[in-house]
C-alpha cells in the first residue's frame, strides 16, 4: 500500500492526476490494488503516447538556445551583420566544403552541449 501512495504521488509529480489509491474500506485490499495496478497501466500508456513528442519538443527548444547564444555572440563581434538573408541558399560558386571546416569547431562544440532539465543531467 505505501508502495502505491509513492506512485501515486511520482504520478501527480508527472502532471498525471487521479491515479490515486482508492481509500474505500468496503473494497478488499486486493482489489484495491488491483484497480491501482490497472490506472497505472493506463498512466504509463499516456507517459509513452506523449514521450516522444516531450523529447522533440525539449530537442527544439534546446537548438534554439544554442543557436541564439551563437547568433547573438556573432552580431555582438560584427555589429554589421545582417541575417536577413541566412535562409537564402549559398552561391553556387561557394566553397561548401571549407565552409564545412570553418564551422565544424562551433558543429562539434554544439554536439557536446549537455542536457539539464531539473535533477536530470546528461
Amino acid at each position: 500500500m505505501d508502495v502505491a501512495k509513492r506512485l501515486a504521488a511520482e504520478l501527480e509529480s508527472m502532471q498525471l492526476p487521479g491515479f490515486r489509491y482508492s481509500a474505500n474500506d468496503r473494497i478488499s485490499e486486493n482489489a484495491r490494488i488491483t484497480l491501482f495496478l490497472e490506472r497505472l497501466i493506463d498512466a504509463l500508456q499516456q507517459i509513452q503516447a506523449t514521450h516522444a513528442s516531450k523529447l522533440a519538443h525539449e530537442s527544439r527548444k534546446l537548438c534554439q538556445g544554442v543557436i541564439q547564444k551563437l547568433l547573438m555572440k556573432v552580431a555582438a563581434r560584427n555589429p554589421g551583420v545582417d541575417f536577413s538573408h541566412i535562409f537564402k541558399s549559398l552561391p553556387k560558386d561557394a566553397n561548401v566544403k571549407a565552409l564545412e571546416e570553418l564551422v565544424a569547431p562551433i558543429v562539434e562544440r554544439v554536439g557536446q552541449v549537455k542536457r539539464v532539465e531539473g535533477d536530470r543531467r546528461d
